[in-house]
């Protein structure tokens, strides 16, 4: 390459859809950074959960970049779509490139807002953008197999001590990820949008990652963003094993399945400095959880809350109310579980139609039907976009309230995101 490119990267304000929206930086952003970085061009990152648009607007002013790139989520189709429009208008020179879920799962809806709409994983295909091997509007590029060939996330380009206070049980926290995508396929899940399978990076690159940033960024504890960490389980053990072998002190949070944890894993686990487990726990009624496509059973949800209590570890629990066949009895049982485990967290999710999913495809299968197809609704509300076949919504939504309500009074805190 002769020639270097200067782009601008834009990580989209959360604050209506994510509770905890502005805590943690965005990795796609940051890995997307990074490849840029990587094949030599000049890039500028700009999180509006922190810039204002003043800010942003004056640093494409200062740079003048040849390039504008976005993250796209359906759940704010309506202010990004708009933005780009602005961009378009205010700065016509520089080509706009929108890229993440929404761009991979809908491009059709932004073809014509965009330059570039990047369906897929991002990092090899921005590079061809900007180094000019790739036609305008829809751009896609294999998955990389091998995650260790791509460039580390580009963590320096942002200002980590200062923005981001992202806390885990009172320890300075933040995010990372070892795998890309799951191998199973639960009817509500967009996992697909990051290839049909899981690739893995290595146990040697991930114990670097987790060292670099314990030891050159300071957090104390780190929380993986793996759909299922612990599927690969002589991945999962060699990793455990790998932080005491490398005397790493530190804390780590990880998301998995019921089904995918044992006793043994879990006890090298914590020994290496496991915490918590985020538990895709879904329902607790095995009719209910069979029509979701998950596998796993109300068996397995006991088992894994009963080693986590058993081992002192943090548990928090994942559940999803209005499930295909789920009654009112059921979603009040996975209250009552939550309680009888004494679970440290809880969430109680109202099931969301997402575009990519077999539920937002296909939702008669499912005996659901789709009331709201504007993107614009998210689970960390009341909000659902499916109405049940027995419970009208808004019955639905008295039920989903007074379970997160008495969730609250049982843990005796203000807000469910605290319990």
């Amino acid at each position: 390459m002769t020639y270097k490119e200067k782009i601008v990267l834009i990580s989209p304000p959360e604050q209506s859809v994510l509770m905890e929206a502005g805590d943690r930086p965005s990795l796609g952003i940051l890995y997307v950074a990074g490849a840029l970085r990587k094949a030599g061009h000049d890039v500028v990152l700009s999180d509006l959960n922190h810039d204002s648009y003043y800010t942003l607007e004056r640093k494409i002013d200062k740079i003048k970049p040849d390039f504008i790139g976005m993250t796209t989520m359906s759940a704010y189709y309506g202010w990004f779509s708009e933005y780009a429009k602005h961009l378009r208008h205010r700065f016509p020179e520089s080509k706009l490139i929108a890229g993440g879920p929404h761009a991979t799962i809908l491009p059709e809806t932004i073809e014509n807002i965009f330059d570039f709409v990047v369906q897929g994983e991002g990092e090899h295909a921005i590079v061809d953008i900007v180094e000019g091997r790739a036609e305008r509007g829809l751009v896609r590029r294999p998955y990389e197999e091998n995650l260790d060939n791509l460039a580390k996330p580009a963590r320096d380009l942002l200002p980590l001590d200062k923005r981001y206070q992202m806390s885990v049980f009172g320890k300075r926290a933040t995010t990372l990820i070892g795998t890309r995508s799951c191998p199973y396929s639960c009817f509500f899940c967009t996992k697909d949008i990051l290839g049909p399978k899981q690739r893995k990076h290595s146990v040697d690159y991930t114990l670097d990652e987790m060292e670099e940033l314990t030891d050159k960024f300071g957090f104390q504890s780190l929380y993986f963003q793996d759909d299922c960490f612990t599927h690969d389980r002589e991945r999962t053990m060699n990793l455990a094993q790998g932080i005491l072998d490398r005397g790493m002190n530190l804390e780590y949070k990880v998301i998995t399945r019921s089904d995918k944890v044992d006793r043994e894993m879990l006890e090298l686990m914590k020994e290496s400095g496991l915490n918590c487990l985020s538990l895709g726990f879904e329902h607790m009624d095995d009719k209910v959880l069979e029509g979701t496509g998950k596998g796993s059973t109300v068996g397995d949800n006991i088992e894994a809350a009963r080693m986590c209590k058993d081992l002192g570890l943090k548990v928090k629990g994942n559940f999803i109310l209005n499930l295909p066949g789920a009654t009112k009895e059921t979603m009040y049982q996975c209250l009552d579980f939550a309680k009888s485990q004494n679970m440290d967290l809880a969430m109680f999710y109202s099931l969301i139609a997402y575009p990519g999913t077999k539920l937002w495809d296909n939702p008669d299968k499912y005996g659901m039907r789709i009331t709201d197809y504007d993107y614009g609704v998210h689970q960390c509300s009341d909000c659902t976009n499916i109405e049940m076949v027995d419970i009208p919504t808004a019955r639905f939504k008295g039920i989903a309230n007074d379970i997160r309500n008495k969730w609250k009074e049982f843990k005796g805190s203000g807000v469910p995101w605290e319990s």
